[in-house]
Parts: C-alpha cells; structure tokens; sequence
C-alpha cells in the first residue's frame, strides 16, 4: 500500500510540474503519468494476490525509469538529475529480490533514449556518464537472493555400550520373525491357490494347477504326473514353462516296491537321460492320497536354492495337493466315460444326413477329435495302392508313412501284413520308427485302427498324441467302436450309390431298348453352366446331386419309359407312346423335380438349387433315323 500511495503522489507531483510551466510537452507528460498510474494498481493487485514476482517487479522498475526520465526531461533536469533513474532499480532489488544487472541496462537505455527525443542536440557527455555509472552499479551490485547455508556438524552419539547390544538383540530378533512370517504367508499362498483352483471346479485343468504351481515356487518350469496303475507308469497329464521336448513326450516306468528316496532318485535318473537340452531337473515331489502315490511332480531351475525353497513350500501343500489331483483324474475319467457316450451316439447320427464319405469322414473325425483326449485324428480312404485323407484334425502327427510293419513303410504294407490294428506307446523309443523322427514329428503315442467291410479294408483311423502313452485303453476301444460304426455307415452309403447307379442304363443298353420301341418321345436333360458349378461347389457335390436326380427322373418315368444317364453327366429319357406336347409337359415336370434338389459347398455355407434343362424330341418309324445321332 505504501508503494502505491508514494507512486501516485510523485505521479501527481510530475503531472503538476509539468502543467504550471504549461510546456508544449504536456500532452505526453499526462499520458506518461496516466499508464504510470494505470501499471502502479495493476502492481499493487498482483501484490495484494501474491502473484507479483521478482521479474515482474523488474519489469516495473525498467517503466518507472522511463517514467522519471520523461519527467525530467520535461523540467529540463535530466543531465542533473538523472542518475534518479536508479532509483527504482535500487528499490526492486532491495524490496522484491529483483537482478540488478538486467534492470540496470533498461534504466541507463531509457535515460539515454529520452534524452534524444524532441532534441536536436541529442545526449551530453555528462548524461552518458551518468548511463555509464547506471550500468556499472547493476554489474557490481550484489544479487538480492537470499541464499542459506546448512552446515552438518558432527556430534559424538552418546549411546549405552549395553543398550545397543539389547538393541542389536532385539533387531535380529524381529528380522527372524520378519523372516519366518514371509516364508509362512508364502507357503500359505500356495496353499490358497490350490484351494482357489479346487472351488472353480468344471474349469480347472492340470495345465492350470502347474501354471500356478510355477507362479508360487519361482520354478521355471514343472511337470505334473500321473500313475497309471495298469500299466504301471508315469504319464505326463500337465506342465508349464520352458521344458524338454523329450520329458514332455515320454513315460516314466514306476519304481514298484521302492521306498520314497528310491523312487525319486529313479524318477530323477529317468528324467536325466531324456534332458537332450541341457536342462537340469533339480527335484521330484511326490503327491498323495491317503498316504497311496498317485503321482509326481518334478521341478526345474538353474538354481538349487530355488528349487529347495520350491521343493518345500510343495511339502507344506502336500495334502491339498493330493486331493485336488485325485479329483482332476477322477474328473477326467468321467469326462473320458461321457465323451464315448456322446461320441457313440454322435457317429450313429452322423450317417443320416451325409451325402458322400467324404462328408460323413469329416462329422466323425471332428467328433472323435473333440471327444478323445489326442492331439491327432485322421480318417484315411483306401482304395487298392491308392489313399486319400478325407479329414484329419488337430496337429499333422500321423507315423503310418514311416512305420515298419515287416513288409516295408506305408499304408500298402500294413495291408499286406493283414492291416491289423497297431499301436505304438511310446514313439519315441520303438524300434519300428526312424530314430528321432517321432521327435521330429513330436508324436509320442500312434494308434492305427482298420475300416473293414466284410473282409475289405476300406479306410483307417490314426490317433495320435504329443505325449508317450496317452492313448489308453478306453481311447482304444472308443476307436474301435467308432471303426466299426463308420464301416456300418460307409457300406450303406457305397449300398444307396450302387442302387441309384441302378436307376440309370448305359448308353449301350439304352439303343438297344429304343430299337424295339416303334413309337415315343425322347428328352434330353443337361446341367446348366456346369464347369462354373463343379469349380464353385466341387465335383463330389454334383455327382451327388446328379445321383439324386436320376432317381426322381425314375419316379416320373411313365410305364414302359427309362433314363440314361451318359458319361459326361447328362440324360436321355425315352418316353413310350407319347406325342411332343406330352413330352414337353414331363420336361417341365423333371427340370420342377431337379430344382427341389440342392447343390452346395462342403462347409453348407452357400447353396443353390439343381437346374436343368431339356430338349425334346419325338420318335417314329419314319424318323428312326434320329436314333443314330443320339450321342452315345
């Protein structure tokens, strides 16, 4: 407030100074005091809002020195008392912390600047010294910032010799129980995660219980198994991490009647031999049930420390583990007993409906695949030496190309061994397979199961795995019974074929019967833009669709008529007794009864009706003539 009052009042004071000599420089004298007046609030507001800073302040006391030198230029005293100018500069230092040496230039530049306006004699050497003096004092002035200085003096603790050995006790004390606390809450959160993983029930897998065995020992990698009693083997059913192919891939033999340290010292051997990789399996854990081996969990990691903190925090989970194993088998074997339900009804469904083996291979393989538990499903066609795969689902892990079966490889010498059913537990060590293919391939277990017709092989089903013994005995007999079915439902489908092909005679045939025939109508039938449909929809779609169609063309026969059906995949219909309008009219009722029958993609996505069209044609012993250019 201060600074204010005294702003205005010198203000006031240079106004009327230069209003009582009534000068011709007035007029600006009233306007330089006017924003003088104007900017001086505008301080005091930012001042008032603590907004005011040591620039702005600065800033204002390079105005203030314009100010004064206008004011005393206009009294005529500015090369006495000019040097008045650093008055300003003086306060914004002193009051607000303002720099002096950028402040200084602006006061000497407007002194020297108002002593040339409306001057022809421009600045005298006395006032350039004065500017001079201006910038020296804001060069050598100290800075207005204030700057503290914290020294550290050093001071002698005087602590008790026998009060710092109870605090060092008490210390250690409580780092033990820190110590002993974290490894509990550890161990507990296994423990937890478990039971979190027994209450999500229906989505819990044993690929999930060893990714969360992994999150909570700090292991890089786990191995979950199984005991397989009937055999009386370790089969892996879950893992996590970055682990050896051939680990993954291969069944441990049971160390039967060996006592817990023997049996994980064999399990450890065992996994030894299989670590072509380098990687270390640094412990085995068994799980239990009831006290009963169940199975067996192996962990890796570099370091053996983390492997022994691992290897207890599994211990101190031991029970929960073992219950929650025991219900992921028996879980997996009810699935198993479900899913041969449900694959045994699906396969009978399956043959209604299914136009072509092709069609009818696909629906069972993709059922098998999604009811078995096999990494590998393929239906296979057998015709002689020749085969086709009409599905296959899941990984390309089929074995039957590089099996010996004691007349050599491939699917012609399993036929001339009898083409009996094969399998193949553990691939990787049988000597009928190329040594490391069955690693290349990664197939662990191969099974090759017989479609049989009466005494004829027709067709094959391979199963395949990632894993060494995977494909047990329920898988088998699921197998065999879904053989057996889809050679019931292949029979019929090659029974139905035989019976339409019956309903068409040959072209031989057909001239034959037309010779005795004096009188009548033939009909001439072909599929409109056929080679754009057979590349849209598939050469198996239109043969079955024709198929079709020659058994309604046999329904509307009238009595004594009959249809050939000739190589190219047209018709010829002849017509007892019948006149050309006649004729035209069964036509048009055989193009209405093919457009009922529809053509479409193997996927079912796109579908269109048969269309045909007709040209007729009439028969008389005048015109026999026209027999012989049917084209045979």
């Amino acid at each position: 407030m201060f600074e204010l009052i005294a702003r205005i009042v010198l203000a006031s004071a240079g106004l009327a100074s230069s209003g009582l000599r009534s000068g011709p420089a007035f007029d600006l004298a009233w306007k330089s005091v006017a924003f003088f007046c104007a900017y001086s609030v505008l301080l005091y507001l930012l001042e008032q809002k603590r907004m005011r800073n040591a620039g702005i302040s600065g800033l204002a006391a390079g105005l203030d020195a314009a100010i004064i030198s206008l004011l005393l230029h206009d009294a005529g005293q500015l090369e006495r008392f000019g040097f008045l100018t650093l008055t300003p500069v003086i306060w914004a230092a002193a009051r607000h912390e303002a720099k002096p040496v950028l402040m200084a230039p602006i006061a000497a530049a407007s002194l020297v600047s108002i002593a040339n306006f409306n001057s022809t004699a421009g600045a005298s050497p006395i006032l350039f010294a004065q500017a001079a003096a201006i910038l020296l004092i804001g060069l050598i002035a100290p800075d207005g910032t204030k700057q503290i200085e914290i020294r550290e003096v050093p001071a002698e603790p005087s602590v008790d010799p026998e009060a710092n050995r109870e605090l060092r006790i008490k210390l250690r004390d409580a780092l033990v129980e820190l110590d002993a606390a974290s490894t509990k809450a550890e161990r507990v959160a296994l423990s937890s995660a478990i039971v979190n993983l027994t209450l999500r029930a229906g989505e819990t897998t044993f690929d999930q219980l060893a990714h969360s065995l992994v999150e909570h020992t700090q292991a890089s990698g786990i191995v979950i198994y199984a005991l397989d009693e009937t055999t009386n083997q370790l089969r892996v059913v879950g893992s996590e991490g970055a682990l050896p192919t051939e680990v993954l891939m291969s069944t441990i033999e049971w160390p039967h009647g060996f006592g817990e340290a023997a049996i994980k010292s064999r399990i450890h051997s065992a996994l030894r031999t299989m670590d072509s990789e380098g990687s270390a399996c640094r412990a085995v854990a068994l799980v239990r049930d009831s006290g009963r081996p169940i199975g067996a969990i192996t962990l890796f990691h570099a370091s053996p420390l983390v492997v022994d903190e691992a290897l207890t925090r599994l211990e101190d989970a031991e029970q929960i583990l073992g219950r929650l194993t025991k219900w992921l088998l028996a879980r997996r074997d009810e699935r198993s007993r479900l899913h041969l339900a449900e694959l045994l009804y699906a396969v009978a469904a399956s043959g209604h409906g299914a136009g072509d083996i092709e069609t009818l291979a696909g629906r069972v393989g993709r059922d098998m695949f999604s009811a078995l538990s096999v990494d590998h499903v393929a239906i296979v066609q057998i015709d002689g030496q020749n085969t086709r795969n009409l599905h296959i689902s899941g990984a390309d892990g089929t074995l039957s190309d590089v099996l010996d079966f004691g007349y050599g490889q491939g699917i012609p010498s399993w036929i001339a061994s009898g083409a009996t059913e094969v399998l193949v537990p553990d691939a990787l060590t049988d000597t009928r397979l190329p040594e490391k293919e069955a690693l290349k391939r990664r197939v662990g277990c191969f099974a090759m199961l017989p479609i049989r017709i009466g005494t004829r092989v027709v067709g094959c089903i391979t199963l395949g795995t990632h894993r060494a013994g995977a494909i047990d005995e329920e898988s088998l007999t699921a197998a065999r019974v879904v053989a057996g079915e889809l050679a019931q439902a292949w029979a019929r489908m090659e029974h139905l074929e035989s019976v339409e092909d019956a309903a068409c005679i040959t072209p031989a045939e057909f001239r034959k019967s037309i010779a005795s025939q004096p009188h009548g109508s033939l009909v001439y039938l072909d599929l409109v833009k056929k080679e754009s449909l057979v590349e849209k929809f598939g050469q198996p779609a239109i043969d079955k669709g024709l198929r079709e169609a020659s058994l309604r063309l046999k329904a509307l026969l009238p009595a004594g008529g009959f249809v050939c059906r000739r190589n190219e995949g047209d018709y010829v219909a002849f017509l007892p007794e019948t006149i050309e309008e006649e004729a035209r009219r069964w036509a048009n009722q055989a193009v209405a009864a093919a457009s009922l029958i529809p053509v479409s993609t193997p996927d079912g996505r796109s579908r269109i009706p048969m269309n045909l069209r007709a040209k007729v044609a009439t028969l008389s012993p005048q015109l026999d003539r026209k027999t012989s250019q049917l084209p045979a």
